[in-house]
């Protein structure tokens, strides 16, 4: 697995995923996941958080506060976490990108009725009160 990075976009208590598409051949098709992807060559985790977020929900941001670093369990692969508050604007302007089925904003409570993967199924299973702690702060 290669290096990577997603974001908790955080807008009005809720926070941001995409429906993964539902192609068989990706990892966890057809479930919801934070924006973010895989570090391209001579990028850097912050850049790839960035351009991810500008291809996957359509928000250009230019700043990206970074909460968390580890190696995915059974590897040698890292991946970064960042977070950023949605102003009214930049909430506004989310919508689907060149990836995914859709995008939605969940409360905490919410994450519990529907299907995640990646990072957020990370986030929810093992740092459960900080994500909820930064969901329902903003």
């Amino acid at each position: 697995m290669p290096n990577s990075a997603s974001a908790i976009l955080v807008h009005k208590n809720k926070v941001l995923l995409v429906l993964r598409d539902n192609i068989p051949t990706i990892s966890d098709p057809n479930t919801w996941n934070l924006p973010g992807g895989v570090v391209e060559e001579g990028e850097d985790f912050k850049t790839c958080c960035l351009r991810e977020i500008e291809e996957e929900v359509n928000i250009k941001l230019n700043e990206l506060v970074q909460i968390d670093e580890f190696t995915w369990p059974g590897g040698t692969s890292k991946h970064r976490g960042y977070f950023h508050k949605l102003t009214d604007e930049e909430a506004q302007s989310a919508k689907l990108g060149n990836e995914g089925q859709k995008i939605g904003f969940f409360s905490f409570e919410g994450l519990a009725g529907i299907k995640l993967s990646g990072t957020i199924r990370y986030q929810y299973q093992f740092h459960q009160e900080n994500l909820k702690n930064l969901i329902e702060t903003y």
